[in-house]
């Protein structure tokens, strides 16, 4: 049975919360002390696969914050694990009327083997679909208010369709704070440039992602709109970006590779039980151009991420960056040059 990787949550924990939502024992920043340190337990007691331990975690994390939908679902695998179906499903349907929303990880989380042939898990996965399709309507609601933020190179051309790069801005960041980096090597190679901003709040500034269904929403939307107000050419759309945006990319990238021809992920998370590629025949793919700094913590990550895109079939290149730690290669307009000269067709 494939485990999740708890110690990615201990990385993450403080600069990628959203991404793992999906995972096990996440600390919200918001959260006091007492309920971090109890969800940090819990990861622990997980990874060692002591489930009534967990289970003891998991029930007070409850008590100090009740009808949370992920520490419901979190109860409802370390049940199901510890061969208690009944509670596991008591659990999920708790989940589900909190308004738990990740269905897809629902289905596919091997967690929760033990309980898919009970009628109870199935209305529970019902109320959970409905909660996402209420929530995808609303996020889609609130995304459309707000203006994309959209830069055109010198010589744009409206009779003559330019390459679109969608760049998605990393956790607690805006729209705003992420295209200076793009620009200069976007005009070079006469790209439309744009930036989608994120609509879920961060607790102090910004906006992350969450997950990725919702990103896949907002960058449908975002290329919706690109086509009807500018002149596009859809067969060279590149998807970038920087940390949670970089693991959305890459996500979005192998989920929907008739929409990009390139994808450029920079810094971002692998969530390798989830996210390894399968393997691939097809020519008409994406290339994958990582980038991630050497001192970045992610950095072990990003080297398997190409590794398992390479094996997987898929045209990748790797750059990782000497010195460099969360953030864009010092050189980065020279940087993003070639990783645009790699992605776009020849």
């Amino acid at each position: 049975m494939a485990r999740r990787t708890i110690s990615l949550l201990m990385v993450l924990a403080c600069v990628l919360a959203s991404i793992v939502t999906t995972e096990h024992a996440v600390a919200q920043p918001t959260e006091t002390r007492d309920v971090r340190s109890v969800l940090d337990a819990f990861g622990e007691a997980y990874a060692e696969q002591d489930w009534p331990h967990a289970i003891e975690l998991g029930i007070e994390a409850d008590s100090l914050r009740p009808n949370d939908a992920t520490i419901q679902y979190n109860l409802a695998c370390v049940y199901a694990l510890n061969g208690g179906v009944d509670p596991a499903t008591d659990w999920l349907r708790k989940a589900a009327a909190s308004g738990f929303t990740h269905a897809a990880l629902v289905e596919q989380d091997t967690d929760l083997d033990a309980i898919r042939d009970r009628l109870e898990y199935a209305e529970a996965l019902a109320v959970i679909k409905k909660n996402r399709e209420t929530d995808l309507a609303e996020l889609e609601e609130k995304f459309t208010e707000h203006d994309l933020l959209v830069f055109l190179p010198e010589k744009y051309d409206p009779e003559k369709p330019a390459p679109l790069i969608i760049a998605l801005h990393g956790y607690g960041g805006t729209a705003a704070g992420y295209p200076t980096y793009w620009r200069e090597a976007a005009g070079e190679v006469g790209a439309i440039l744009v930036a989608p901003q994120a609509v879920r709040r961060v607790a102090g500034a910004g906006y992350n992602w969450g997950r990725v269904e919702e990103a896949n929403l907002f960058v449908r939307i975002t290329l919706r709109r690109m086509s009807e107000d500018y002149s596009i050419d859809r067969d060279r759309v590149i998807l970038t970006g920087f940390s949670q945006g970089g693991y959305i990319a890459y996500s979005l990238g192998v989920q929907h590779p008739e929409q990009f021809v390139g994808v450029v992920p920079m810094a971002g998370p692998y969530i390798r039980r989830l996210d390894k590629p399968k393997k691939v025949t097809d020519d008409d793919l994406p290339r994958f151009y990582f980038m991630v700094g050497a001192r970045d913590a992610l950095a072990d990550q990003c080297r398997q991420t190409f590794r398992d895109f390479d094996e997987a079939g898929y045209d990748v290149k790797l750059r990782v960056y000497p010195g460099v730690g969360h953030t864009f290669p010092r050189q980065r307009t020279a940087e993003l040059r070639r990783a645009l000269k790699f992605v776009l067709p020849r």
